[in-house]
């Protein structure tokens, strides 16, 4: 399954082997609509989930705030790169991870 997942984030990022330097523009219009669909797929989903545990309509705020929270795009790398490094981490064990994360701060 992590080769599934790796696989699809190679192919998204290096499609034929090449890096992808710049995504197709999409027109207001369309990022509008994909937000949309986006709130409307959490605000179905999260409740469906986590609603017998805290509530339907505690569900329905708390999927609101982290669809919200997801909505910068500098706390968006953020989070991808602080996802990757525990799954690196998980994966190699062996690795300082975190130091390596500290050395690449300091060009930043």
């Amino acid at each position: 399954m992590i080769t599934w997942y790796i696989d699809k984030i190679k192919d998204t990022v290096w499609p034929d082997g090449v890096l992808v330097t710049s995504w197709p523009i999409r027109s207001t219009w369309e990022q509008k609509a994909a937000k949309s669909e986006a709130l409307r797929k959490i605000q179905i989903y999260i409740p469906d989930l986590l609603g017998g545990m805290v509530g339907r309509g505690n569900a329905r705020r708390g999927a609101r705030k982290v669809f919200d929270a997801l909505q910068d795009q500098a706390r968006n790398e953020t989070l991808a790169l602080e996802l990757l490094l525990v799954g690196l981490d998980a994966m190699f064990p062996d690795k300082d991870w975190e130091r390596i994360r500290r050395g690449s701060e300091g060009g930043r």
